[in-house]
C-alpha cells in the first residue's frame, strides 16, 4: 500500500475508535515515509497522526516526543509546509490541554490560530480548527476550576469559549455561504456552552443540528455519534428531563459497546455518567449497580490507586452513603 493509502486506513481506525489498529497501521505509514526523508511533509505528517492516536491511549510521555520531533523537523515555515506546522501546533496544544498545562496549551493555540491565515485543509479552513481547540482550553478551565474560584472568572471562561467558537463558525463562512459540514463539531460545543449559559432552546437546537450534519458525513456507529448524545443528554439533564437523558445515554452506551466493548474505559465513562444521571432521580440501587461496574472495569484498565479509579471509588461510596441515609418507612 501506499503512504496515502496507509494513511487514510490508518485515520479511519482512529476515527472508529480502533486505536490499535490504527497505530499498527500509521506505524507503517511512518516506515514509508522516511524512504522520502525527514524534511519531507510525509514524514512530519506520520509523526503527527501517530502522535494523535498514542494520545488517545493516554500514552501521553511517547506522544509529547512525536510531536515535539515533528515540530522540530518542520521549523521552515515555508508555504508548503504550513499546513503541517499548524497541524503540528494544534496537536501539541491538545496534548498539554490533556496533561492540565493550560497556560502552554493557550499559547500554543494562539500561535497556530495566527499561523493559519489562509490555510485550508480539506476544504475547511484551519483558523476554525485552531478556535474550536482554543474554546474547549477555556471551557475545561471553567469546568476544573476549584469552589472558591470567583463565579465571575468561570463565567469569564465562558464567555471566551462561546466568542471561540462563534469567531470559528464566521470564519468558515467567510469562505462557505453556509456552516460545513467539518463544523459539526463546533456547533455543538457551542450548544454546550449556550447550555451552561442558560439558553436551552437554542442549545438543544444547536446540538440537533450537529449531530445530524456529523452522521451524514460519518454515519452513527463511530465515539463521535456517541459523544454527541452525551452532551445532548447533559443539557437535557439541566433542563430537568431526566428520563430523555437517559435515554440517550443507553444511546450512547450501545455504541460505544459495539465500537470498544464493555470492558473499555470509553464503555466505562458512559456507565459512570448514567449512574450521575440516574442518582439524581433517587434510583440509588440502580445507580451504585452503575457505578460498580464502571469502577470494576477501570480498577482492571488503570488500577486500583489511579487518580480516576480513586474519585470513581468516591463517588460511589457517596451513592452508598445516601442509600443509608434514605428515609424508610416503619414496619
Amino acid at each position: 500500500m501506499t503512504w496515502q493509502q496507509l494513511t487514510h486506513a490508518g485515520l479511519s481506525s482512529y476515527l472508529a475508535g480502533n486505536y490499535l489498529q490504527a497505530q499498527r497501521i500509521l506505524t507503517e505509514a511512518h516506515e514509508v515515509a522516511k524512504e522520502f526523508g525527514c524534511k519531507d511533509e510525509r514524514y512530519v505528517l506520520s509523526l503527527l497522526n501517530l502522535a494523535l492516536v498514542l494520545s488517545a491511549q493516554n500514552q501521553l510521555d511517547q506522544a509529547e516526543e512525536l510531536y515535539l520531533r515533528a515540530l522540530a523537523m518542520n521549523e521552515d515555515v515555508s508555504h508548503g509546509k504550513r499546513v503541517a506546522l499548524v497541524k503540528g501546533l494544534n496537536s501539541l496544544g491538545l496534548h498539554y490541554k490533556k496533561i492540565g498545562n493550560y497556560p502552554l496549551a493557550e499559547s500554543i493555540f494562539q500561535t497556530a490560530i495566527k499561523s493559519s491565515d489562509g490555510l485550508v485543509l480539506d476544504s475547511y479552513p484551519l483558523g476554525a480548527v485552531g478556535l474550536n481547540n482554543l474554546a474547549s482550553l477555556y471551557f475545561a478551565q471553567a469546568k476544573s476550576a476549584s469552589p472558591l474560584k470567583e463565579k465571575q472568572t468561570k463565567e469569564a471562561m465562558i464567555d471566551k469559549a462561546r466568542e471561540c467558537l462563534e469567531r470559528s463558525l464566521a470564519t468558515t463562512k467567510e469562505i462557505f455561504e453556509d456552516d460545513h459540514p467539518n463544523s459539526a463539531k463546533v456547533i455543538d460545543n457551542l450548544a454546550v456552552v449556550y447550555a451552561e449559559q442558560g439558553e436551552y432552546k437554542a442549545a438543544l437546537e444547536l446540538h440537533e443540528k450537529g449531530m445530524h450534519m456529523h452522521q451524514a458525513m460519518h454515519g452513527l456507529l463511530n465515539p463521535a455519534s456517541a459523544k454527541y448524545l452525551t452532551n445532548l443528554a447533559q443539557t437535557h439533564r439541566k433542563m430537568g428531563n431526566l428520563e430523555k437523558a437517559i435515554e440517550l445515554l443507553k444511546r450512547a452506551e450501545v455504541i460505544l459497546s459495539r465500537i470498544f466493548g464493555e470492558r473499555s474505559l470509553e464503555f466505562a465513562e458512559i456507565l459512570f455518567v448514567q449512574a450521575s444521571v440516574i442518582a439524581e432521580t433517587g434510583e440509588l440501587i440502580r445507580a451504585a449497580h452503575l457505578q460498580r461496574r464502571g469502577l470494576d472495569i477501570i480498577e482492571i484498565c488503570l488500577g486500583y490507586w489511579h487518580p480516576s479509579t480513586i474519585l470513581q471509588r468516591e463517588k460511589l461510596n457517596h451513592i452508598s452513603e445516601d442509600m443509608q441515609s434514605s428515609p424508610t418507612f416503619c414496619s
